[in-house]
């Protein structure tokens, strides 16, 4: 685990822990206090979006596609285990794609 220091007030995050995050300078955080922990949790500013509008739409295509293949049934799981998930990774990998019928 990063140690930090604190000088002033300020904590300075460890460069690897921000890099492996993706913190910028100029980031915005929540701070919030949970039994004797520091959590901070990035924020956004009002009406800030990160994303461009045609990852936007990337996004919200994805996000249709799989919520179709819930509504066809087309799903697997519940799993009770991570060695179950894996199995039925491993089966499905083995089957032949077939695009599916418009």
């Amino acid at each position: 685990m990063a140690a930090v220091t604190i000088k002033k007030g300020q904590v300075t995050i460890p460069t690897l822990v921000r890099s492996r995050l993706g913190i910028e300078d100029g980031d915005v955080f929540d701070v919030r206090v949970r039994s004797n922990c520091v959590v901070l949790t990035p924020k956004q500013a009002d009406g800030e979006n990160d994303l461009s509008p045609q990852q936007r739409r990337a996004i919200d295509a994805l996000l249709a596609d799989g919520l179709e293949d819930l509504r066809k049934g087309r799903v697997h799981g519940p799993f009770s285990a991570s060695a179950a998930l894996a199995k039925s990774m491993r089966e499905v990998a083995r089957k032949p794609r077939t695009k599916p019928k418009p």
